[in-house]
């Protein structure tokens, strides 16, 4: 379909708040507010889109409650976070690493409980998980397993073809 269905404009704007064309799809300017729902129904895929004009560095959706607001945004270079508390609670950078407490994860998994910095010694480039919490001297951290009443927490060491392993 092309052309238009309905424009709508405001005060004699000549920019249009509205647009709805042939199709039913619409264009809305500006902030849409709505006191009910707003479902997205199709054959197959749904999908919202959110996009930010040239020039603009976050591209957000914010969920909010009388008493909490959580904000997930992309950054200005693809990286997704979801944000609560004036801080990163976690980071999905474009190249697959996670941080949890981090916003620059540096390995697949990366928990920063208290800020600080990644030691170079003992930390490689194959190093996949970290776990810091080193911003102070007296700092600890640590990994729990907590299993059921007839279970066994268990780390497992080893190399793919079983030769050198060990819990």
């Amino acid at each position: 379909a092309t052309g238009y269905g309905l424009k709508v404009r405001v005060n004699g704007n000549s920019t249009n708040v509205m647009t709805i064309d042939r199709s039913g799809d619409a264009t809305f300017a500006g902030t849409l507010d709505t006191a009910g729902n707003i479902t997205a129904t199709t054959a197959s895929t749904t999908q919202i889109e959110i996009e930010t004009s040239a020039g603009s560095t976050n591209t957000q959706l914010l969920f909010r409650n009388p008493t909490y607001t959580q904000d997930l945004y992309m950054d200005a270079v693809g990286d997704f976070h979801i944000y609560k508390s004036a801080a990163n609670q976690f980071t999905f950078k474009q190249n697959g690493n996670v941080g949890i407490g981090t916003s620059s994860p540096s390995r697949k998994l990366h928990v920063a409980l208290d800020g600080g910095t990644i030691p170079t010694e003992g930390v490689s480039g194959t190093t996949g998980i970290i776990i810091n919490n080193n911003s102070a001297v007296s700092d600890d951290v640590a990994m729990a397993l907590i299993s059921g009443t007839s279970g066994q927490g268990e780390i497992r060491f080893g190399d793919q073809d079983d030769e050198n392993r060990g819990v």
